[in-house]
């Protein structure tokens, strides 16, 4: 017993803390040595690249295990470096070839001579990961076993995982162990390798493998009517699980993120909800931090646990769209619960897994059908989906399994999937020293690692007399009969799930965009091949990132090698070599690590150590450690999971909430989360709640992140707002409702270009209802927070109505072109007969709104300066009024909402034009009218190429691009590639309209390799107006099929449309 403390009590420890407890405690403890020596004589060490089958039969037998196991697989990654084992004589830490089995290859890289420890450094590769197999006895206090583990390049591929799964399986099945399950961490290739060897969601053309385990077990007879939910083709009683706990973080990750948008009917899900609950209620109330809603923080599993809780939930409840967020932290809870849920009846875990299986099947198909949706954007992301689907499957051949052998208590799913590798890796960790959260280790240093461990489980689980604090974290587990559990039971579970599902889709509003055939079943996905290699792995990347590691580890292999270079005169007789350049490093050494020495004369063992060299003429003999360190890299990354979740993200765009008055409407500087702002929508006022921000106008997907809570209203271009929003009341001008329909228009950010203006407190009101009076004897005036956190209905005071539709009117007011009176001593320039006073340099100086009168005398100077344009260049005032034909056309045009943007018809065919937008979002109604009129084209549709121009910071400045984008084209060049000096731009044209000439703006420089168009869409025309459709009554020629206005034909609206109708092109021909 007292042997056995000892070795735990050095394991947990280490060296340097036993010795120390062994001198203070004489005669208490062995010694060191002896300790180490035990644990190297009674445990066997593990090899790199074998897989101990015998070993694991001994453990089953040892802890009194069934002889069933699963089998748990991932990776992690190491220090790329190579050492030299004494045991076994051999360098590890290079990637080990792998055989036509998929098995690595051990009986290489043996230290026979320097020149071969040199070769094998110039052939080989260094391996940066490691790769662990971990065998999970079906026993609850039995510990798991480490079953093998090899280096790896991260190359293989599913072939390889499917041929190890099948040598593992036979080895296993030779021994008398059954594997039930195989699980894994979502790692793409191991899913397909799932998905492959149970032929789940795919179809039977694309299995190409034959060395699935799958393939020579007998298949589980399932009823017929399982064929339409059940997707397993041919389900045997080996399973393929997904760990619940990477499945719940993925989850949590993607519902983190700032830039997706997962809408759900009616309602959306996203962290903005969360957000609010934190901000709004106290601590105590929902025990969640600050980091747990940091997406980047992947691995935080009790971040799940806290987001998740019935408390949160309760809170989200308060919130009136916030249905699909509760919605989908229920799902990441039964997907958890249905598996670690320890007291959990087996039916209810069907039950459970089986809801969020159909919800989700639902939730795809409902994507699917809208076209402003797709999977990748709107939806949680293929790995998990797919891994969620795993698992419902798995967890019912399981159970099948459980009953076939009549033993109950082999039911353990919390047991699956790749826990036992993580906590396998976190033991390791632990090991480092204790200025260390990094694995500081390479190849070798993880199996010496693993050797303790496993030394240690195998202490933890014998009844010695010895007291471990882990034991006392078992608690007993309550074991369900499993013997009365029929298909039929199993199959109702299964329905009452999707009755579940049914009834939360409607709550959400989807059952009514459903068609019939999809309601009663939702269709099983089939995943094609190309949709294969989209499986991402979410972010949450399959390895450790490295991180550089201190140079106290370098430092440290340097001072050694001063033991390890001696010089002998008694050389054996062996083959001399010259190390070349490898020695440099030795020079680097002080004092140079050269001395006399007789190790060559002590016991054969230790001479076996040691490589004859030939160094300046000298034979002298190296340790093959030192050769080792001499060939690899100074450099050494290390993988520190606290580290790479973490990351910063500068945001210029932030500043601290404005601390305004909060008792009127105010233009605010800032808007932080939770504000309630006025937004200028198509000429409509639209309240909104602030929910989060979000990058627009990047490409880039991590640049559209946007985390910050408080963003400044300047820069109106670069950020775009998700709201809740809130509609005009019908006949209630000053009552606004939350918005309830399902358009998806209300699940996606708005540019910040069309705030207005926020709303203080005191000019709000929250009513019950819409028919209630403002009337503050029939309506609450808003005090807290809370209360506008759950309002449904909220009105304006009448002052703040007021004060709301006058800077809205300001925000829409245009002043027209025409030449009014000006003093003289008031004019600023004249140009022809236009005049511009001095209001209007101020207006351009202080960073206003172009106006119409100013874009028209830039462009007169322009048509007067360029006469090859031979059309277009017209008063801005006559855009409604004057065609400009299509040859040679360039035009500014206003497309509402105060702005300005420039079409051109220069190299285009007759049913093309080119649309050059700084803030361009989507083709408008404002816009498509303004290019239909202009060019009046008599066909069918218009093609508009947006142009990929450099987008405008804030919101002012859109006529001054315009402006450059007309004066660069004229000047023979393209405006695609110009980044444009935005602050030099108003003195600029200040500049040109004194001198009365159009000089092109300044450029701070050149884009190269973009791609000159952003997108295609077309502008379909009608009428013999020959402009868009203008949401007014229209009627359809019998003849000829043309769709014509009412007014532009003359019909009125109480006409007979069950009456033929004919054009008058077509009635002449009748």
């Amino acid at each position: 017993m007292l042997i056995k403390f000892a070795t735990s009590l050095f394991i947990y420890s280490g060296p340097m803390a036993y010795n120390f407890l062994h001198k203070n405690l004489p005669n208490a403890l062995p010694s060191l040595r002896t300790v180490q020596r035990k644990v190297n004589s009674e445990y066997k060490v593990i090899d790199e690249g074998t897989l101990r089958f015998d070993e694991l039969d001994e453990h089953l037998k040892v802890h009194d295990s069934p002889p069933f196991v699963a089998i748990g697989e991932d990776a992690t990654r190491l220090i790329a470096r190579v050492d030299y084992d004494k045991l076994t004589d051999r360098l590890v830490g290079f990637v080990l070839p792998i055989d036509d089995k998929g098995l690595p290859q051990n009986n290489i890289f043996l230290a026979f001579s320097f020149a071969a420890i040199e070769n094998y450094f110039k052939t080989s590769t260094i391996a940066k990961h490691a790769f662990l197999y971990m065998a999970q006895p079906l026993k609850s206090s039995a510990p798991a076993f480490i079953l093998g583990c090899m280096t790896t390049d991260n190359k293989f591929t599913a072939d390889h995982v499917l041929k190890r799964w099948s040598h593992i399986h036979t080895e296993c099945a030779k021994r008398g162990i059954t594997v039930v399950s195989f699980g894994a961490d979502g790692d793409s290739r191991e899913l397909k390798s799932m998905r492959i060897s149970c032929q789940l969601l795919q179809k039977e053309s694309q299995s190409q493998f034959t060395l699935s385990p799958s393939a020579t077990l007998a298949r589980i007879g399932i009823p017929k009517s399982w064929s339409n939910w059940f997707a397993v083709k041919h389900p045997t009683y080996i399973n393929c699980s997904q760990d619940t706990v990477h499945i719940a973080v993925k989850l949590k990750s993607r519902l983190l993120k700032p830039s997706i948008i997962l809408p759900m009917g009616k309602y959306i899900a996203g962290v903005h909800h969360l957000k609010l609950v934190k901000s709004t209620f106290k601590k105590g109330d929902h025990s969640m931090r600050e980091k747990d809603l940091n997406h980047n923080d992947k691995q935080n599993f009790e971040a799940v646990r806290r987001i998740t809780s019935q408390s949160t939930v309760n809170l989200l409840k308060q919130i009136p769209d916030a249905k699909g967020t509760i919605y989908y932290l229920e799902i990441i809870k039964c997907v958890t619960n249905s598996y670690l849920e320890k007291e959990m009846l087996p039916l209810q875990r069907v039950q459970s897994i089986w809801y969020a299986t159909f919800f989700c099947r639902y939730w795809r198909q409902y994507i699917l059908s809208h076209q402003a949706y797709t999977l990748k954007n709107n939806f949680i992301t293929l790995n998990a989906y797919l891994c969620i689907e795993i698992n419902a499957h798995s967890l019912i051949t399981f159970l099948l399994l459980a009953i076939e052998k009549h033993d109950s208590s082999l039911f353990l799913p919390w047991l699956l999937g790749s826990q036992s590798c993580e906590k396998a890796f976190r033991a390791c960790r632990s090991m480092s020293s204790t200025f260390s959260t990094i694995i500081n280790f390479g190849m070798l240093g993880l199996l010496r690692r693993l050797h303790r461990m496993q030394i240690q489980m195998t202490l933890e689980a014998q009844n010695n007399g010895i007291k471990y604090p882990v034991n006392d974290k078992q608690g007993s587990i309550t074991e369900h009969d499993l013997s009365k559990i029929t298909f039929e039971d199993i199959e109702n579970s299964v329905l009452q799930g999707k009755r579940r599902a049914q009834e939360a889709m409607e709550d959400l509003g989807i059952k009514s965009e459903m068609k019939n055939e999809s309601w009663e079943y939702p269709p099983m996905p089939v995943i094609e091949k190309k949709e294969e290699e989209i499986v991402e792995n979410d972010g949450d990347e399959y390895f450790e990132e490295p991180v550089k590691e201190e140079e106290l580890f370098h430092q440290t292999l340097q001072n050694e090698v001063n033991d390890d270079v001696l010089s002998t005169e008694n050389a054996t007789d062996a083959i001399l070599v010259s190390p070349n350049l490898a020695f440099k490093k030795i020079q680097n050494v002080t004092p140079l690590p050269l001395y006399k020495s007789t190790i060559m004369n002590t016991a054969s063992k230790e001479k076996n150590h040691f490589l004859p060299i030939d160094y300046n003429g000298q034979t002298m003999y190296i340790r093959k450690s030192t050769a080792v360190w001499l060939f690899n890299e100074g450099e050494r990354l290390s993988s520190d999971r606290l580290i790479r979740v973490r990351d910063s993200q500068p945001f210029h765009t932030t500043m601290e909430p404005a601390q305004e008055d909060d008792k009127h409407v105010h233009v605010a500087e800032a808007i932080t989360t939770g504000d309630m702002c006025v937004f200028l929508i198509d000429e409509n006022i639209k309240i909104g709640r602030v929910l989060q921000f979000a990058y627009v106008t990047e490409k880039q997907k991590k640049v559209r992140e946007c985390k910050e809570k408080t963003v400044a209203t300047r820069y109106k271009n670069e950020i775009g707002v998700l709201c809740t929003w809130f509609d005009k009341a019908p006949h209630r001008e000053s009552t606004f409702v939350v918005q309830s329909n399902s358009s998806s228009e209300a699940h996606f950010y708005v540019p910040l270009q069309t705030y207005v203006c926020t709303l203080g407190k005191s000019s709000l009101i929250v009513t019950d209802d819409v028919t209630q009076s403002t009337d503050s004897s029939y309506a609450l005036t808003l005090k807290e927070n809370v209360s506008l956190l759950s309002a449904k209905v909220i009105s304006l005071t009448e002052t703040s109505f007021s004060s709301v539709c006058q800077i809205c009117e300001l925000r829409q007011q245009m002043k027209s072109s025409q030449v009014k009176p000006v003093i003289k001593s008031n004019i600023w320039v004249t140009y022809g007969k236009m005049a511009l006073g001095k209001k209007d340099k101020e207006t351009i100086e202080t960073g206003k709104y172009l106006e119409d009168v100013h874009i028209t005398m830039a462009q007169y100077i322009v048509k007067d300066q360029f006469p090859n344009i031979t059309n277009g260049l017209q008063s801005t005032s006559y855009q409604e009024k004057y065609h400009i034909g299509h040859e040679n056309a360039l035009q500014i045009i206003h497309t509402g909402g105060n702005h300005w943007s420039l079409i051109s018809t220069l190299d285009c065919n007759e049913e093309e034009v080119k649309l050059y937008d700084s803030i361009y979002s989507s083709v408008s109604e404002n816009t498509a009218k303004a290019i239909a009129y202009l060019l009046h084209y008599q066909g069918k549709a218009i093609k508009v190429k947006v142009m990929n121009v450099r987008r405008q910071i804030g919101a002012q400045d859109c006529g001054l691009f315009a402006l450059a984008f007309l004066t660069t084209i004229c000047n023979g060049e393209d405006p695609t590639t110009e980044v444009y000096d935005q602050e030099e731009m108003r003195p600029h044209l200040i500049n040109c309209l004194e001198r009365k000439k159009m000089e092109k703006f300044p450029v701070l420089k050149k884009r190269r390799n973009v791609a000159s168009i952003i997108k295609e869409e077309e502008i379909d025309i009608y009428c013999i107006c020959r402009l868009p459709d203008n949401r007014t009554s229209m009627i359809c020629c019998d003849r000829c099929q043309e769709w014509f206005h009412f007014q532009c034909v003359d019909i009125s609206e109480s006409h007979d449309l069950r009456e033929q109708w004919f054009c008058d092109s077509c009635s002449t021909l009748n």
